[in-house]
């Protein structure tokens, strides 16, 4: 009683399967032949207030005393992407003129967004920005001197 409709059915029940079975290898198979992703990893040191407050006389002010410059980044994008694009071509002046006097202080407002943070430190990455200090909504970058940090006492390591 083999009609051909039950030839056809049974026929293409197996053909599903075996496609099923072939279409996971081959993405497993295309997978495995992409170039992998790297990643990259910004270290930073930010600073912890207590010390600034313990021992004002090896970590001096927070934040150091200069002119200046006020960015308020609200959360409107466009606004902040403005803003940073002004302020990278100004942190950009004060590391190429090693200007100890003015410096940049941002002011993160409750609608802003983590990227524009991230944003920030991309920025100073980019521009080679050694110094500054994010701390709750603020974060300021300054030029800071090499030779301000040798009249300092060393920091000595404790093993414990």
């Amino acid at each position: 009683m083999n009609t051909p409709w039950i030839r056809i059915f049974v026929f293409s029940i197996d053909l599903l399967i075996i496609i099923s079975l072939i279409i996971p290898a081959f993405r497993l198979v295309s997978f495995s032949f992409k170039e992998p992703k790297t990643f990259g990893v910004l270290i930073s040191n930010w600073p912890d207030p207590k010390n600034y407050v313990e021992e004002p006389e090896v970590w001096g002010e927070l934040p150091p005393k200069r002119n200046y410059i006020e960015v308020n980044l609200t959360g409107n994008i466009s606004e902040d992407e403005l803003k940073l694009t002004y302020s990278r071509q100004k942190m950009r002046d004060i590391l190429l003129n090693k200007d100890s006097v003015t410096g940049i202080h941002y002011t993160f407002g409750s609608e802003s967004y983590y990227k524009t943070f991230i944003r920030l430190l991309d920025i100073c990455n980019i521009e080679n920005a050694r110094n500054y200090i994010p701390h709750n909504n603020n974060f300021w970058f300054f030029y800071q001197n090499r030779r301000h940090f040798e009249h300092l006492p060393k920091i000595q390591e404790l093993e414990l």
